[in-house]
């Protein structure tokens, strides 16, 4: 829906056509007004139309002072059935300018809401609790797949005794559990004198209807002349679900027996930082930090 202005506009409105970018290297059209001289205090907004092609959008206000709502997700778990949780606090951008990092305010936020829109389209609305520092934190448990609105909304005083009303708002996606790492030794298995394929054994928690193909990445360590463990290769690609003649579930992982001899190391060797993304979002669904020996085949 396109705003186009009236002639009845005041002497200190402007009115263009723009881009607004709601997410970095995205833009979306805009019709931008710029109120010159505009008083402080509380304003209200009303959009109509008489007849609207669209009735969904965003209406985003800005203004030059300097306190600011910082928010961000405060892990990456984005799995159904764990927590998801998001802090927001007011910050003064010309104090950040000099130190160089976000200081939440204390004393400027007096009350927080997060407004949760999930995939089925229903609002939850949750209190975000104040951690002793400023900063406002809640959390949520996703119950299932699809891609979930989160907006925090907060209001209080500036330290300059101004109205302090500020949005923002986070768009994540939420993917199923389907595989995860098993606690049991990697084999490696010769294709050919160069290649190798090591087979990890994974659960197998997809039901009939989810994709079972996922990025697998991991690092290879082996035992130098010095007798200390060191980097020799890091390996990764997409990787589709098999199972083996006696019903385990595994993932095969690539490896060119050449990079063993460029790094000059021997047995014993171990993966590290063995990771499973999602094929489609990249959301880790496994991770194995812990050292993971390996048998290669001499």
């Amino acid at each position: 829906m396109e705003l186009a202005p009236t002639n009845a506009m005041p002497a200190n409105l402007e009115y263009q056509r723009s881009q607004f970018a709601l997410a970095e290297g995205e833009g979306y059209p805009a019709d931008v007004y710029l109120w010159q001289g505009a008083t402080s205090g509380r304003w209200q907004v009303s959009i109509t139309a008489e007849q609207p092609t669209f009735t969904e959008g965003y209406l985003a206000v800005s203004q030059e002072s300097p306190y600011k709502l910082y928010s961000h997700l405060n892990n990456y778990n984005l799995l159904v059935g764990q927590q998801v949780g998001l802090t927001a606090y007011a910050y003064d951008s010309q104090a950040t300018s000099r130190t160089g990092g976000n200081n939440a305010l204390q004393d400027v936020v007096e009350q927080a809401t997060l407004v949760l829109q999930t995939p089925s389209g229903q609002e939850l609305s949750i209190p975000m609790q104040d951690n002793g520092q400023g900063q406002f934190v809640a959390w949520t448990t996703p119950t299932a797949v699809g891609t979930y609105i989160a907006q925090v909304r907060v209001s209080g005083t500036t330290p300059d005794k101004q109205p302090f009303i500020r949005t923002s708002e986070h768009i994540f996606p939420v993917v199923a559990p389907t595989v995860q790492l098993a606690n049991s030794p990697v084999v490696g298995h010769a294709l050919n004198d160069n290649q190798l394929t090591l087979n990890l054994n994974v659960n197998n928690l997809a039901t009939a209807d989810q994709a079972t193909t996922v990025w697998l990445s991991a690092e290879l360590w082996g035992m130098n002349a010095q007798q200390q463990m060191a980097p020799v290769v890091w390996l990764g690609g997409m990787a589709d679900l098999h199972t083996d003649a006696n019903g385990q579930a595994y993932l095969p992982l690539g490896l060119d027996s050449r990079w063993v001899s460029l790094a000059a190391v021997q047995a014993p060797f171990e993966l590290r930082n063995v990771r499973l993304q999602d094929s489609q979002t990249h959301i880790p669904l496994s991770c194995k930090r812990p050292n993971w020996p390996l048998t290669c085949p001499n």
